[in-house]
Parts: structure tokens; C-alpha cells; sequence
């Protein structure tokens, strides 16, 4: 049986907890590569539900750029180079055609896809038979067919999963790391006929140019932010006792049951992104960051659905049917195209660089 698609998305070490992902759509994917995202229309049925934000004239953005895989102007699959301006609006800057290596297929397909630096190369990881990594300098300015003339160097790293995961690309904000997993821990118990859980032990981080091991996770981009304390400005968290506290304003601190975290992101005085790390399982074999939509202490789980990637300076990008839109600050606007329609790009994988 072949699995591999549900882990091929974005998206920690051993010694992060568990916490279990997203539940995925079940809108079937266009091939291999492409992921199930959630439904762009969030509910309303709830008073912590956002509203839809006005749109300021004068709104601005940090300037910025991303990549996803998704369908090219012609139909064909590509990644697709975005380009985010200082105005506010989203535009394809670079299509880059995938050539038929990296097209899905029963011994491969693209798996993941890194871009730290605007300036740098995009970094590729191929699920042949034996995987293989390769690496595009200066993305923006490459002719449309440069992914067919770059070199795959296999590589080895950590232990394959048991349903053939090996590994996966990530970024630090300046260069790209393989990322595997030393070994597998199944979670069914010494008396169980069947395993079909299993956990990370301990992820593996490889420079691939030079093979080395580092001796410690990176710090995923972009990620800040208090961890307790003063969240936002209208949000603190802390401790009483054993147990972790929220207060909003000048409210009492209450109970808080969400996870501790490994960074946040301000959005507004009352919205903020919860980030936490978490190691390969089963479900999600890649070691990723997990950002959930807060306002005050409630997670937006049910409003603000799909998953999240975050980018610099606010802003970020969830997974709808349609594909992932960009937001910046709070919920409830996402960005637009030069015609000032709601944009959206690609169907699997989406990362941010650093510009």
C-alpha cells in the first residue's frame, strides 16, 4: 500500500510532545503530490468566529515571495514562484515546469520543496527509488524548463518509514536541511498482530552539500514571539501551579489546556498563531510546525480551517479546496490579485522565503 501522499504537504524533534494533526479533507487529490486542504468557506456559528475585515486603501505588506507546486498557466505541473508586493497583492513571478523525473509516478514524484533565501537557490527533493535532492540557483530568473537540466544526487538519511517515507527538506532562513528520522517506534504494543502507529524517535538534520549531521533541530524561519508572557497585547500566558493560565485584558488568568508552545506570532491585539513543532508519525511523516489561529485563549480551529504556514512580519498562508491563499495580519481578508480578486495558488506544498 502507498501512503506516501497524505505526508506531502509543508509541515520536531524527539523531545517535542505529540499532538495530532489536522484532520485531512477527503477531496481526492489531482495526482500524488497534492495534498487535501480544507474548505475556504469558514462558519459562522460561532461568536469567536472572525468577521470579514474592510480592506484599507492605504493597506500594506511586507514585500515577500513563496513557492507551492501546483497547475502552470497551461495546465501542466509546476512550481510556482510567488511574488508578494509592498501594496498587497500576489502575482506568479516564475512558473518552473516539472519535468517527467518528478512527476508522480509508482517510483517517484516531487516530495517537498525548500526556498530559504529570495536570492538563493530552491532546493528539491525527488522520491525516486533511491531519493534523491537537487538545487535551482537564482529560482526567479530561471527559463521555464530549468528543472529539467538540474542534477538529483541521491542521498540516505535516517531510517525509511514503514510505509517508504525517507526524508524531506526544510529551511533554517538561510540554508536548506534534509530531514529524516534516525528510527521508528511503533506504539502498538508487544502483543499486537498489526502495527499501523508509529512515531519518530529522533529526526535527523543533513546539510546536503557537505553530508554533514547537525547536532541539534533548526530553528524553523520566521518563528518568534513569546512562549508565555505576554503574547499580544491584549494576551498573557503563565503558570499557577502545575497548570497553565490565559487571560484576555484585565480578566482573571484562567485554565488554559493548549499544548506549550514552541513560539507565537502576534497578528492583532486579541489574534495570534500558536506555533509548536511536531515529530513524523504515520499520519504526517515529515517533522513540521504546527500553527493554530488564536483569538484570546480559544483556538479558531473551527473558523479559520486548514493548515497554516507562516511567512515573515504577520504574514501567512492556509490550505483551502481551492488552493492557498496569503493573508496578512489578522483573519478575514486574504490577499489579492492586481484586479483586487481574492487570489489563490497551487494544491500541495507551500513555503515562504526569506527575502
Amino acid at each position: 500500500m502507498n501512503r506516501l501522499a497524505p505526508f506531502l504537504g509543508i509541515v520536531v524533534c524527539a523531545a517535542c510532545g505529540d499532538r495530532s494533526p489536522r484532520p485531512p479533507s477527503t477531496t481526492p487529490a489531482a495526482d500524488a503530490t497534492a495534498r487535501p486542504v480544507a474548505d475556504a468557506t469558514a462558519p459562522a456559528e460561532s461568536p469567536a468566529d472572525p468577521s470579514p475585515a474592510a480592506v484599507s486603501p492605504s493597506r500594506a505588506c511586507p514585500p515577500a515571495h513563496a513557492a507551492t507546486l501546483g497547475e502552470c498557466s497551461d495546465g501542466t505541473r509546476c512550481v510556482l514562484l510567488l511574488e508578494i508586493s509592498a501594496t498587497c497583492v500576489v502575482k506568479v513571478a516564475n512558473e518552473l515546469h516539472l519535468p517527467d523525473v518528478a512527476l508522480p509516478s509508482d517510483g517517484g514524484g516531487l516530495g517537498d520543496l525548500a526556498w530559504p533565501t529570495r536570492a538563493g537557490a530552491l532546493v528539491l527533493v525527488n522520491m525516486v527509488d533511491t531519493w534523491s535532492w537537487a538545487a535551482l540557483p537564482a529560482p526567479l530568473a530561471a527559463p521555464r524548463d530549468a528543472l529539467a537540466k538540474v542534477t538529483w544526487t541521491p542521498a540516505t538519511v535516517g531510517a525509511t518509514e514503514p510505509e517508504g517515507y525517507q526524508y524531506g527538506v526544510v529551511s533554517d532562513g538561510a540554508k536548506a536541511l534534509l530531514v529524516g528520522c534516525k528510527a521508528w517506534r511503533d506504539d502498538c504494543g508487544p502483543d499486537a498482530d498489526e502495527c499501523e502507529e508509529w512515531h519518530c524517535t529522533q529526526h535527523v538534520f543533513v546539510d546536503p552539500r557537505t553530508g554533514k549531521r547537525l547536532a541539534k533541530a533548526p530553528t524553523w524561519p520566521f518563528v518568534g514571539g513569546a512562549k508565555t508572557g505576554a503574547i499580544t497585547d491584549a494576551v498573557t500566558l503563565g503558570e499557577k501551579g502545575k497548570e497553565r493560565t490565559c487571560a484576555v485584558g484585565s480578566a482573571a488568568p484562567d485554565t488554559w489546556y493548549g499544548d506549550a508552545l514552541d513560539g507565537s506570532i502576534a497578528l492583532s491585539s486579541t489574534d495570534w498563531l500558536a506555533l509548536r513543532y511536531q515529530r513524523g508519525s504515520r499520519a504526517a511523516a515529515r517533522w513540521r510546525l504546527d500553527a493554530e489561529y488564536m483569538r484570546g485563549c480559544d483556538d479558531l480551529y473551527d473558523a479559520v480551517e486548514g493548515e497554516i504556514v507562516v511567512g515573515p512580519d504577520r504574514l501567512w498562508a492556509r490550505s483551502t479546496r481551492a488552493g492557498w491563499e496569503v493573508h496578512h495580519g489578522p483573519f478575514g481578508q486574504a490577499l489579492t490579485d492586481a484586479t483586487g480578486k481574492i487570489k489563490v495558488f497551487g494544491d500541495s506544498i507551500f513555503v515562504f522565503a526569506a527575502d
